[in-house]
């Protein structure tokens, strides 16, 4: 119910490869090296028992964001993490689907 911090992913398109920007579509991969960082942080906070989830919504104020942090404007907001502690005081069990409902093999399902 408390958020004592919000820690903001950003990226610079400039200094990227992006090996799909000639796709007849958007680009999925330009940005997209950020989110196994991102994805560390997570895993991280919740080795220290921290409660975080990824949100991408500050993105729809992104000016405002970047005005308030003082993030230059050739850079780009892409994730943006709360992380505080668990009002339970802990993490309750994970439950995930089995690997046969997540993963075809030679075919798409």
């Amino acid at each position: 119910h408390e958020v004592p911090l919000i820690a903001v992913f950003c990226f610079n398109p400039g200094i990227m490869t992006i090996t799909d920007i000639d796709q007849p579509r958007t680009s999925v991969v330009g940005g997209g090296s950020v989110y196994p960082a991102v994805q560390n942080f997570l895993l991280s906070c919740r080795n220290e028992g921290l409660g975080c989830v990824l949100t991408t919504l500050l993105c729809y104020e992104e000016p405002a964001v970047k005005e308030l942090l003082g993030i230059p404007e050739d850079w780009y907001t892409c994730a943006h993490v709360p992380v505080g502690y668990p009002v339970l005081g802990g993490h309750g069990s994970i439950s995930r689907r089995g690997i046969d409902e997540m993963v075809s093999f030679n075919s798409w399902r």
